[in-house]
């Protein structure tokens, strides 16, 4: 019982320390010191011949991705945050550095990663808050590519933005061949 008794006390102390030391630190509204803590979600999907991911384009703007395996098109959609409609989109086409090879069905997975570029591109654009990466998974290639975007500028209303995605680097995940 008194080993009980010293353990309760003991975490009792250690809640109250915990909770003083918050306190003391900084307090928010809430009264609990926790500072906001803000999270980015992405998501990714695929099936045989289609895959859709979403990314940030910045801290307000939501961009869903969607490759064609059929065609090779990959199209970028950005949500406008003030209209909540779709007011830009970007296109690359992904055969030009992963063509499908002859005789095999095409295959791919797709997703994105968070990123803080440090170099803008041109005409004071800097690439988005998000990269898209595309695997071949027949031959183990993979690009990584972005769009060009201006924040405030593109959240404007008014007509749709209409550009073309950026590659920005590839290479290669698999050495071996694999045979049929």
């Amino acid at each position: 019982m008194l080993w009980v008794s010293m353990g309760l006390l003991l975490g009792l102390a250690t809640g109250l320390a915990v909770h003083v030391g918050l306190e003391s630190r900084h307090s928010d509204e809430s009264g609990f010191g926790l500072e906001e803590l803000k999270l980015r979600a992405t998501a990714s999907h695929g099936s045989k011949t289609f895959a859709m991911a979403t990314g940030a384009a910045d801290e307000n703007g939501e961009a869903v991705l969607m490759l064609d395996y059929l065609t090779g098109d990959l199209t970028c959609f950005v949500l406008n945050p003030r209209s909540a409609k779709f007011n830009a989109m970007f296109r690359t086409n992904i055969w030009k550095e992963l063509p499908p090879e002859k005789g095999k069905e095409a295959s791919y997975v797709m997703c994105t990663g968070s990123w803080s570029p440090l170099k803008g591109g041109a005409n004071g654009a800097r690439p988005a808050d998000c990269v898209v990466y595309v695997a071949d998974c027949n031959t183990g290639y993979f690009v990584a590519y972005s769009f060009p975007w201006q924040g405030g500028a593109n959240a404007n209303v008014g007509p749709p933005l209409n550009g073309a995605m950026v590659t920005l680097d590839f290479g290669k995940a698999r050495d071996l061949k694999l045979r049929q």
